[in-house]
C-alpha cells in the first residue's frame, strides 16, 4: 500500500487539502474573528480515526494535569473532561497503530506546516493585537485530545490571554448529538470586557450561533 492510500496517516495530498480548505474558509467577524469548517478530513481517513479511538484508561482527568485552576473534585467546572497525552503513552496494553494515527495527526498540527498558515489567515487580527511585535513575537502550538463526558459544560467565557488562536475539531461518530456543539456568545453591555478566566451567567449574553457537534 502505497502512503497515499494509507488511511492511517495523512498523505502530503490530503494534508495540503486540509490547509487548502482552512485557507478557502470565509473569517466571520463577529462577535469576534471565527471561522468553520466541514469536512476537513478526508472521509475514509476520518472513518479510520473514528475506529481508532482510544479507551478511556489512556485519558487523565483534566484537573490532575495542571491545565486547570483550583482543586480537582466532581464540583469542579472541568469535573467531566478529561485529556490524552500523545507524548505519553507508552507501556499500555492499547500500544498500537491506533496510538500511532494520534500521535502522527497531533505531531503535524505541532508543525511550521500547519501552524504558519493559521498564523497567516489571521494576520491582520494578530497585527491588531500585538503591533510591532507581532515580527518579533514566538507562538508555540499547543494540542489537546480531549473527551467530554455528561455533565460537561462552559457558561460564557473569554478564554485565557495567553492563547492567540483557537482550533476545535469535532471527531464524533454520528451527528446525533448535534445539538451540544460551541456555542457563540456576545454580551448584552456593549461595554463589558473580559481579560479572561471568570465565567458568567447566561442571562448577561445573547447567543450568536452554535457550531452543531457533527462529524468531520
Amino acid at each position: 500500500m502505497s502512503p497515499a492510500e494509507n488511511t492511517r496517516s495523512l498523505s502530503s495530498k490530503d494534508r495540503q487539502c486540509v490547509l487548502e480548505r482552512i485557507a478557502r474558509a470565509e473569517i466571520s467577524s463577529k462577535p469576534y474573528p471565527h471561522f468553520h469548517v466541514m469536512d476537513i478530513f478526508p472521509a475514509k481517513y476520518y472513518t479510520y480515526l473514528m475506529k481508532s479511538k482510544l479507551p478511556i484508561e489512556a485519558y487523565h482527568w483534566i484537573t490532575n494535569t495542571g491545565r486547570t485552576s483550583g482543586k480537582g473534585d466532581e464540583n469542579h467546572p472541568y469535573a467531566n473532561r478529561y485529556n490524552l497525552n500523545t507524548d505519553d503513552l507508552t507501556g499500555y496494553e492499547f500500544q498500537s497503530a491506533n496510538v500511532t494515527i494520534w500521535q502522527d495527526l497531533v505531531n503535524w498540527m505541532r508543525r511550521r506546516e500547519f501552524v504558519l498558515p493559521l498564523l497567516q489567515k489571521f494576520r491582520s487580527h494578530l497585527g491588531d493585537r500585538f503591533g510591532d511585535q507581532l515580527v518579533t513575537t514566538d507562538f508555540i502550538a499547543d494540542l489537546q485530545v480531549i473527551r467530554d463526558f455528561t455533565g460537561y459544560e462552559l457558561a460564557p467565557h473569554t478564554d485565557s490571554g495567553h492563547k492567540v488562536i483557537v482550533i476545535l475539531f469535532y471527531l464524533p461518530d454520528t451527528p446525533k448529538d448535534w445539538s451540544l456543539g460551541t456555542s457563540i456568545y456576545e454580551p448584552l453591555d456593549s461595554g463589558f470586557r473580559c481579560q479572561g478566566g471568570p465565567h458568567y451567567s447566561f442571562d448577561l449574553f445573547r447567543r450568536v450561533k452554535t457550531v452543531e457537534y457533527v462529524p468531520n
